[in-house]
């Protein structure tokens, strides 16, 4: 019997068990019974009390916000009806995965609350188990609805930095998935010209590096080391606003001594250099 309080995925091996082909890095996919859609919660939970708490949370503009610890305290401490609990993470999550500000306050709550349960459900497994199935259709996302496609990722890229283990440490198991985001948002920007998105596109990618680079990079070194040199072309090739450059610039300014593991450094300056067709005088 699957116990239902652990998480669902675990990290078998490198390939994604998905149907797709492609070279991409993912994530296994666990069996689990699927969440229904936001409705209302049966008998024994409090629908209008979850419906609530949802609101006061929508309204947080920021994960350092401390109205997120009385939230919490308060999630812990009055949500123990199973459906009731269900209810909230699929509607705290839809709202994570499609609109942008919200996603780093969600993934912060979800954070605080990742070990509670009701039931057989622990909040964090159910988290898992969603976000899971929102990857497995981003190759239709990044086809169909761009924008909510970039929102998962970011979403994704939350998750992972707040959401922790009984030991406090990363899902390791959630890294190639979050750099197979960033490849994928990476990709078209350094294909096209004239991608209006590009701003918005590069500032969730340069928070992930910000957030997650020095743990990514533990777990996946070489997919760390091709998206670093991918955003240094994008800096210096791509037009981008001036706050877009800042907040690449503090992205590489962290990753690259990161990189430079080997002292090859100079190496990798002369290959990029190469790449983008420049000659460089030192």
């Amino acid at each position: 019997m699957t116990d239902t309080n652990s998480p669902v995925l675990e990290k078998k091996d490198s390939v994604l068990r998905m149907p797709q082909a492609g070279r991409g890095r993912g994530m296994t996919v666990g069996q689990g019974e699927a969440l229904r859609r936001p409705g209302p919660v049966n008998s024994g939970g409090d629908a209008s009390r979850a419906k609530t708490i949802v609101e006061s949370i929508l309204k947080i503009k920021s994960p350092d916000d401390l109205q997120l610890q009385d939230l919490a305290s308060e999630i812990k401490s009055t949500m123990n009806d199973e459906e009731e609990l269900k209810w909230f993470v699929e509607e705290l999550c839809t709202q994570g995965l499609s609109e942008r500000n919200c996603a780093p306050v969600a993934a912060k709550l979800f954070g605080l609350i990742a070990q509670h349960h009701a039931g057989e459900s622990k909040i964090r497994t159910l988290l898992l188990r969603r976000v899971q199935s929102e990857y497995a259709k981003k190759d239709d996302l990044a086809v169909s609805d761009w924008s909510h496609f970039v929102t998962s990722a970011l979403f994704l890229g939350e998750v992972f930095y707040h959401v922790k283990s009984e030991q406090n440490t990363p899902f390791k198991v959630l890294a190639a998935p979050v750099l197979k985001y960033l490849e994928m948002i990476i990709e078209p920007n350094l294909n096209k010209d004239d991608n209006k998105n590009i701003d918005d596109d590069m500032i969730v990618v340069s928070r992930q590096i910000l957030l997650n680079g020095a743990v990514l990079h533990e777990a996946v070194p070489s997919g760390v080391l091709e998206v670093v040199q991918s955003v240094t072309k994008i800096l210096c090739l791509c037009q981008l606003n001036t706050a877009t450059r800042l907040n690449l610039l503090a992205a590489l300014a962290e990753m690259w001594p990161i990189l430079d593991t080997n002292n090859d450094i100079r190496t990798q300056h002369a290959l990029l250099a190469t790449s983008i067709g420049v000659s460089l005088d030192i």
